[in-house]
């Protein structure tokens, strides 16, 4: 029962446990250029293997250079602490969009 139960699991791609998501999202408020996470995804691929999908506001003073190396430290500090976690996509939330509505081109 719980073979099968564990198979079911990652064959419809069960999230990462709420402990490592709340401190993958920790984590991530501690690097300096965050400025919000909107959305932590996760998924097992395998029992030892995790895709991270984050989504985040950085902070708007932040030129593309700084972006890059604030997610280069933050994809260090979570393998670090989450060796289980293969493969993050960081995608950063256009400060532009935010809080605009779409409008119609004309």
């Amino acid at each position: 029962m719980v073979l099968a139960r564990e198979s079911k699991g990652l064959l419809v791609g069960e999230s990462a446990d709420p402990q490592t998501v709340a401190n993958i999202r920790s984590l991530s408020k501690t690097e300096p250029g965050v400025q919000t996470i909107i959305r932590v995804l996760t998924m097992h691929l395998a029992p030892q293997e995790v895709l991270l999908n984050l989504e985040i506001q950085f902070s708007q003073n932040l030129t593309s250079e700084k972006i890059a190396l604030t997610v280069d430290n933050l994809e260090a500090k979570i393998r670090q602490h989450h060796p289980e976690i293969k493969q993050i996509f960081i995608e950063a939330k256009s400060l532009s969009s935010v809080g605009k509505s779409s409008q119609p081109s004309q």
